[in-house]
């Protein structure tokens, strides 16, 4: 449920206000697979929100999702995995050339 809220961004920011990056990074190391799959899609739903990108990797979130991108194999956690790498890459490589 909370990968769907986090599509509109009023709810993005939020989430964010309210904790909920520190609550779903965690879950990326769930047991449970499901677990992993709704937390990484609530990550790639947050990760449109530049601001939440810069806070996603101060809170790990780029190193866990690296990790659960190389442990499971299931093709859409992996590619909601890389879409919020990528986006928190780019954005902070723009933030770090734009000084």
């Amino acid at each position: 449920m909370l990968a769907n809220e986090a599509v509109s961004a009023d709810r993005q920011a939020q989430i964010v206000e309210y904790g909920g990056l520190r609550l779903l990074v965690p879950l990326t190391k769930s047991v449970d697979h499901d677990v992993r799959r709704l937390a990484a899609h609530a990550l790639a739903n947050l990760s449109v929100n530049t601001r939440n990108q810069t806070l996603m990797a101060d809170e790990g979130a780029v190193e866990m999702l690296l990790d659960l991108l190389e442990s499971d194999n299931e093709v859409r956690l992996s590619l909601s995995c890389v879409y919020v790498c990528v986006c928190v890459c780019v954005s902070l490589y723009m933030h770090m050339h734009a000084h």
